[in-house]
């Protein structure tokens, strides 16, 4: 299952073969750029920030409900956000702030409120940063993101961050794509993902959808036969139920489309709706 929330403040679902609006009693205002992760321990969805907000919310698969920390993080947009599923907590990470400045704070969620981390070393501060929990290596893995056009990997392990040192590194962060970029963990093939646009020329018509993953040692470009039409800030999910990962929304990069849903088999992408 698939939640999320646009900036139209719609809330949507994927059941396997399709999209459903939800209609929540309750719904957060409306943002754009907010951090959202799945909280197993806590069988919610939470979402953080977006826009101007610091406001953390919770969806319990009905509606959504307001949480009150006593902590809490910064105002910010565009913060990387997963499940650490050792240490049962949310992490954060990043994000830009009110001002436009970039951050590089760390936070974690257990439940009941934010706590900010201090690591003797950090990544440096960035917004639209790659984060997903490497669960076969027990590790939130960390890449990319916007400021210097950054392709650093990093990786948290509940207590400091480490920076590693792979053969092989996707692109960097394109200043054409100004979206959020998801990453997951493939559970199926124990494997990092992420599918993104890549930015080669002026022409639309040039740039291509990259899909990289990551095997806890090194990145490797994937070419599959077929892949998504060129879109930025697509979500991106995996779906333990049908063993694959699915992409879907995003804004248009000259292609025009950016509503079909597809899903990646460790192989080829098909279109899926």
């Amino acid at each position: 299952m698939a939640n999320g929330v646009g900036t139209m403040g719609d809330t949507w679902i994927w059941d396997g073969t399709g999209w459903h609006e939800a209609h929540p009693t309750a719904a957060p205002a409306n943002r754009d750029g907010g951090a959202l992760a799945d909280d197993p321990a806590h069988h919610v969805v939470v979402l953080f920030g977006g826009g101007n907000h610091d406001d953390t919310w919770l969806w319990d698969g009905r509606t959504w409900n307001q949480a009150l920390p006593a902590h809490s993080p910064s105002p910010r947009t565009a913060a990387a956000m997963t499940y650490d599923a050792v240490h049962h907590v949310v992490v954060l990470f990043g994000g830009q702030g009110g001002g436009g400045g970039t951050l590089g704070d760390t936070w974690t969620w257990d439940g009941t409120d934010w706590t900010e981390r201090t690591p003797d070393s950090s990544p440096p501060a960035r917004a639209y940063a790659r984060l997903a929990f490497d669960a076969a290596r027990g590790v939130t893995l960390l890449f990319g993101g916007d400021v210097m056009r950054l392709d650093d990997t990093w990786s948290w392990d509940g207590t400091s961050w480490t920076r590693l040192h792979p053969a092989h590194t996707p692109p960097a962060w394109d200043s054409a794509t100004r979206f959020p970029q998801p990453m997951v963990y493939d559970s199926l093939r124990k494997v990092v993902m992420f599918v993104g646009p890549q930015w080669h020329t002026s022409s639309s018509t040039n740039n291509t959808m990259e899909t990289w993953t990551w095997n806890g040692t090194d990145w490797t470009h994937q070419t599959p036969a077929n892949s998504p039409p060129v879109r930025d800030g697509a979500g991106l999910v995996f779906d333990v139920r049908q063993g694959v990962t699915i992409l879907g929304g995003g804004g248009s990069m000259g292609n025009g489309d950016s509503t079909s849903t597809w899903s990646w088999d460790g192989v080829n992408w098909t279109m899926a709706g």
